[in-house]
């Protein structure tokens, strides 16, 4: 557990500036193929969202000759 005595120094640690509303909880983030924080937002925005998600995935490699990405052996 997270103890605070001085108020809030640790929330404005962990806080998300610039989203859509001041709540901290829930959060959903994308991180991008190259490791970036692509989305972060404390409301649900499904379209941004999957629009965030289908621009990630495009910029995947193809997978092997074969198709065996994804698949265990």
């Amino acid at each position: 557990m997270l103890v605070d005595p001085q108020g809030l120094q640790a929330h404005d640690k962990y806080v998300i500036h610039g989203t859509t509303t001041n709540s901290v909880f829930p959060q959903d983030w994308i991180i991008g193929v190259d490791g970036t924080v692509r989305y972060v937002s404390t409301a649900y925005e499904p379209a941004h969202m999957i629009a965030v998600l289908e621009e990630e995935l495009a910029k995947m490699p193809p997978p092997p000759p074969g198709g065996t990405a994804g698949r265990s052996r």
